[in-house]
């Protein structure tokens, strides 16, 4: 786990995990203020929606009960929780509203900041290497399903690294 979130939240997923083993689609929402664009300027004003399917092996086997964190980062650095939310049977997340920028933002050439917000993504779960997705892109009244595929921890040997995907060079609008 990241430890600038896990130092905020220790020990959190475990702790969810044996409170609700098998859970499916249980959702953790935690709500935060409304604040300024963190790129600068005004608020937010739009929302697009992001969804994570978390599957293993080659033949996209889906993955129920598995907690996806949803995070992005702050212009200091640190890591707000948007929320934590676990698969259903089909291995997907309820879909989770983002707040970005607004689409007449993105009319113009030459916008300062881009016609989109950046959400990270953890998946853990047992017998699996840990998977991010770093710098996904969520656009205003656009649905985004980010795929994670959870690779099974060797039986032998030491190999527990995690799997991160890197982000797609933000596209030239």
């Amino acid at each position: 786990m990241d430890p600038s979130f896990s130092s905020i939240v220790p020990g959190f997923f475990q702790n969810v995990k044996k409170a609700h083993p098998g859970a499916t689609a249980h959702i953790l929402v935690l709500t935060v203020p409304r604040t300024a664009n963190p790129r600068g300027g005004s608020h937010l004003s739009s929302q697009g929606t992001i969804i994570a399917r978390v599957y293993t092996s080659g033949a996209q086997l889906p993955l129920d009960g598995v907690p996806v964190t949803f995070t992005r980062r702050l212009p200091d650095g640190r890591k707000q929780l948007l929320a934590l939310l676990f698969t259903n049977s089909s291995g997907m997340t309820p879909p989770l509203a983002v707040e970005t920028p607004d689409r007449a933002e993105s009319l113009s050439p030459g916008a300062a900041a881009p016609p989109f917000a950046v959400v990270d993504i953890l998946v853990e779960a047992p017998g699996y290497k840990k998977v991010e997705a770093t710098a996904v892109q969520v656009f205003p009244g656009v649905e985004t399903i980010q795929l994670m595929q959870l690779i099974p921890l060797p039986t032998l040997g030491t190999d527990r690294g995690a799997v991160i995907y890197q982000p797609e060079p933000p596209q030239n609008l």
